[in-house]
């Protein structure tokens, strides 16, 4: 056991902590919290931090009643509020955590990441125009005005963009650009000449999307207008009733890998996001929680896995087909997408992709998964060929799996 009582100055201690967060050593920080507030009962700060540790455990009971004590002990600091709001919306309890976001915005006026807060845990109770208007604070937002300002390009404010060139400049991860470039076809209707600047992995997709012409790396000139794509729903006046257009926006083409054909249901399977997400200690899974799914006979199951995390089939190998070392674009994987019969996936850019093209896709939802799904929905409204499938609490993926394999058996059957 970590041991730090009576040895380290109370902030070496805090910043230790810290650092065990950062690297995913949970239990060590949790060990080093518990020491922490054993000896000082009352240290708001470390009130605080030790209830950051037990939301990362999953113990939202524990990380509440922390996080109330951190307040009670420091009332005037908005950060510990903050934090406190974080852990009631944790809890679905978004109506406090509105509360106390909104004073912490009295406290601290115009702070951007206050803002930013807000904005989302309005998104979070389906209100769209004074959610995405908060949402304007996200630091992204000031980075792209400036890079603008750089080479001289306008950013739009709503003027006529008939015959005008206009920029969609990607943000955040890439199932954000997929699930918003749907909006590029109003602007297309509107007569813009639409170029998106995005990630190479992305190109020949995003390429495909109704309205898009052409597609960019981050070098950018001669635009007569710019805008985030995720300012879009604002900037268009756009509300919660106008998000599905169409059943499929993106296309992949027919050149991909051909998938065998063995009489089975074939099914794609994605366990992890992006491991530098902020919210990927809840959204990912670790693989074993797949090995029940695996079990089921009469179906062909599909890795969709890249990154660091493709390499956790190994010990499920004569149950999945790996097929990570083929996907190298997202228009590689579009194309594996195009031969299956279904996709599962964790809140990730594949069941985006899936979602994008059309395909029925099954989406394993965190508790407290982010706004867009729509808390305890069955279906999404982004995506019509969507089904949500949610956690019954914080952390417990078994339950989605009671739901899933149920769900999957009875699909087998029809």
């Amino acid at each position: 056991m970590t041991q730090v009582k009576q040895t380290l100055p109370v902030d070496d201690v805090m910043r230790l902590i810290d650092r065990f967060l950062r690297s995913g050593r949970i239990y060590e920080a949790d060990v080093v919290a518990g020491d922490l507030i054993q000896s000082m009962p009352l240290f708001g700060r470390g009130l605080n931090l030790a209830s950051q540790v037990k939301q990362r455990r999953f113990d939202l009971t524990a990380a509440e009643k922390l996080g109330r004590m951190s307040v009670l002990s420091n009332p005037e600091s908005w950060p510990i509020y903050a934090n406190y709001g974080k852990v009631c919306a944790l809890l679905t309890r978004t109506d406090i955590s509105l509360k106390i976001l909104n004073r912490c915005n009295l406290m601290e006026p115009n702070n951007k990441a206050i803002l930013t807060q807000l904005g989302l845990t309005y998104l979070v109770e389906g209100h769209w125009r004074k959610g995405f208007e908060y949402y304007e604070s996200r630091g992204s937002r000031e980075t792209f005005e400036d890079d603008m300002q750089a080479v001289k390009i306008p950013i739009w404010r709503g003027e006529d963009v008939a015959g005008k060139k206009f920029l969609l400049v990607s943000e955040q991860g890439a199932g954000d650009v997929i699930q918003f470039v749907r909006f590029a076809h109003i602007l297309a209707e509107r007569g813009a000449h639409v170029t998106v600047s995005c990630i190479d992995e992305l190109h020949d997709i995003i390429a495909s999307a109704t309205g898009v012409e052409k597609v960019i790396g981050p070098r950018v000139k001669n635009f007569d207008y710019a805008e985030l794509i995720l300012s879009l729903p604002l900037k268009l006046g756009l509300d919660e009733s106008q998000v599905c257009f169409a059943p499929r926006y993106l296309f992949a083409g027919k050149d991909g890998l051909p998938l065998a054909d063995n009489g089975c249901l074939r099914v794609g399977v994605c366990w992890a996001g992006n491991p530098l997400h902020q919210s990927d200690w809840v959204r990912s899974m670790p693989i074993q929680h797949l090995a029940p799914l695996l079990a089921i006979d009469n179906v062909d199951f599909y890795s969709l896995q890249v990154g660091e995390r493709a390499a956790d089939i190994t010990e499920y190998g004569d149950k999945i087909i790996d097929l990570s070392p083929h996907l190298v674009t997202f228009s590689d994987t579009a194309k594996v997408i195009e031969q299956l019969d279904l996709v599962i996936s964790i809140d990730s850019s594949v069941a985006h992709l899936a979602g994008a093209l059309g395909k029925p896709v099954w989406t394993l939802l965190s508790w407290n998964a982010e706004w867009r799904w729509e808390r305890n929905a069955a279906h999404s409204p982004w995506y019509p060929s969507m089904r949500l499938f949610w956690q019954t609490k914080l952390g417990d993926w078994s339950s989605v799996f009671d739901q899933v394999i149920s769900a999957l058996k009875a699909k087998l059957k029809s």
